[in-house]
């Protein structure tokens, strides 16, 4: 960075899309990113958690795996209670090397985070 500080973005997909596509990179400008809901979403009339469609998915994964291209760190911050979303957020952020926090409410009590990782098994806390 320029400015020798760190910049996590959060949110930003189209700044950020619209930056690299104008300059070729947004190295620049970021040394991270946050996005919130790329595997999850919130019904905010019914108070409850879903898992997200697959075309927004898609989009924010790829968002955020071409960010880590780019050499930014990558965090997700995620909604669910379903323990099989857990996993494949689990397994997806391990493969790309991101960090996650899991929330089971709006109020963001991390349900799991990588942070939270004791012999190589998970912890609920």
């Amino acid at each position: 960075m320029s400015l020798g500080k760190e910049v996590i973005i959060n949110g930003g997909d189209v700044y950020v899309t619209e930056y690299r596509e104008r300059y070729g990179t947004a190295k620049d400008i970021k040394t991270g990113v946050n996005q919130e809901s790329v595997w999850s979403g919130i019904d905010f009339d019914k108070g409850t958690f879903y898992e997200q469609n697959k075309d927004d998915r898609d989009y924010f994964c790829e968002y955020v795996e071409s960010c880590k291209a780019d050499g930014a760190e990558v965090y997700l911050l995620e909604y669910t209670t379903d323990s099989k979303l857990i996993q494949k957020i689990e397994e997806y952020c391990e493969k790309h090397d991101f960090r996650f926090y899991i929330s089971n409410s709006l109020e963001l009590e991390v349900i799991r985070d990588d942070r939270k990782r004791k012999n190589d098994k998970w912890r609920v806390i």
